[in-house]
């Protein structure tokens, strides 16, 4: 899995609202985790590319797996919540 950014400072948005600097501090600290590896590449402009690492590789499919469940057990997770609620006659929960 790869994420190419063009290295050029002109665009102060790179997509849904991040600011290229957040993204560049969050990419940074994913670098730092060992979760991504950083290649600049000598063009002009310069290109940055971005891959995941094994260990991050991993934990994608881990929480693929989470995720996963989740959304399958959605319906009865919320069928628990009402019948609890109502054996308990406690208010639901904000979530």
């Amino acid at each position: 899995m790869l994420l190419h950014l063009p290295a050029t400072r002109s665009s102060t948005s790179v997509t849904g609202g991040i600011s290229r600097r957040m993204l560049t501090l969050n990419l940074r600290r994913l670098e730092r985790d060992g979760l991504l590896v950083r290649t600049v590449y000598p063009t002009v402009p310069p290109k940055v590319e971005y891959s995941l690492t094994p260990m991050a590789q991993e934990l994608h499919a881990s929480l693929t797996g989470l995720v996963g469940w989740a959304e399958r057990h959605r319906a009865a997770i919320t069928e628990a919540r009402a019948a609890y609620d109502t054996l308990t006659k406690q208010e639901p929960d904000a979530d």
